[in-house]
């Protein structure tokens, strides 16, 4: 199946995808599933996925002890936002935001929930809310198949994370055929991408297939 070509392609597919499948446009991709299948896909997530994240970032805020500005890349709906409100009530100081570039999907977080900052991130050279100390991004760049749009990405991650800030990547790495809006890359790509930031990593199986979890200090 021939991948995305342009920016424009990309943000219809999202577009259309968030209006019609709503909550289940990410991690139930198919929107079909009974809720039995849906709440194991959620239990996976939440027992091989979640402890290494919050572990991550709790190590992080125990080693710097201070205020911190959490960026949720990609939020979606906002699935992640009770993760990190459980974090900050054990940090102290720690602010979320969480962006996306679908409209709908940020309209979705907001009504889900109210006590989060959740903004339309329509354009990556204006956004001028950085830098922060925590970047998150889950499951994002795998779906940007258009070089052009990854590059920027990237680029505007490295520029939101502040010195000494930590970067949390969860990706699908599996060796399967890509499809017009998903591509898997290696973990090895994922880390070429960032070449100033040290990695560690944990690999774990969700739905059959292998994902990493990498996360790296900026210097």
């Amino acid at each position: 199946m021939k991948q995305f070509q342009t920016e424009e392609e990309h943000q219809r597919y999202w577009d259309e995808r968030y209006k019609k499948q709503g909550c289940n446009t990410v991690l139930h991709v198919n929107s079909t599933k009974s809720d039995k299948a849906k709440r194991k896909v959620e239990l996976e997530w939440a027992l091989a996925v979640q402890p290494n994240v919050e572990g991550a970032m709790g190590i992080w805020l125990s080693a710097n002890k201070r205020s911190a500005r959490l960026l949720d890349f990609g939020c979606g709906v906002g699935r992640w936002f009770p993760v990190f409100w459980g974090l900050s009530q054990r940090y102290t100081g720690l602010q979320y935001l969480g962006v996306d570039c679908t409209p709908e999907a940020i309209r979705l977080a907001r009504q889900q929930h109210p006590t989060g900052r959740f903004v339309v991130l329509d354009d990556l050279n204006t956004f001028n809310e950085g830098p922060f100390d925590i970047v998150f991004c889950c499951t994002v760049l795998q779906h940007i198949v258009v070089p052009s749009m990854l590059k920027r990405t990237v680029a505007f991650l490295n520029r939101m994370l502040a010195p000494g800030g930590l970067l949390v990547l969860v990706e699908n790495t599996e060796k399967i055929a890509s499809l017009p809006y998903l591509t898997f890359r290696s973990q090895t790509e994922y880390r070429n991408m960032f070449p100033e930031l040290e990695f560690t990593g944990a690999g774990v199986r969700l739905s059959g297939q292998e994902h990493f979890i990498l996360r790296g200090e900026k210097a």
